[in-house]
């Protein structure tokens, strides 16, 4: 699963194609029961965003979601694993960011 507000992901991997940063949403991704030689073919196919036509890839967009899971799995945001209790809550807070840049 992917929860995203940019389309790139990775070194170029378009994985969320849909996604805007100033859409005040968030674009989850997520991949069904797929053995890892199919996350290979997604990852590859990734690069234009065309895995999201696959059977086994689902896609959707909310302001918020809660997620529960009954066992240990790792969580990342920017590179990072983070060690998170479940339920997680994720939110897009609007106007949250303000960049200030040379002209």
């Amino acid at each position: 699963m992917v929860i995203a507000n940019i389309p790139y992901f990775g070194a170029g991997i378009k994985i969320a194609p849909s996604a805007a940063p100033d859409d005040g949403l968030l674009d989850v991704v997520l991949m069904w029961h797929a053995p890892k030689p199919a996350l290979f073919r997604v990852l590859r196919m990734g690069t234009k965003g065309a895995h999201v036509k696959l059977h086994q890839i689902n896609t959707g967009r909310a302001t918020g979601l809660t997620l529960t899971w009954g066992r240990s799995m790792p969580v990342g945001a920017h590179r990072e694993s983070l060690d998170i209790p479940v339920p997680l809550a994720i939110r897009i807070m609007s106007n949250a960011l303000r960049i200030i840049a040379p002209r």
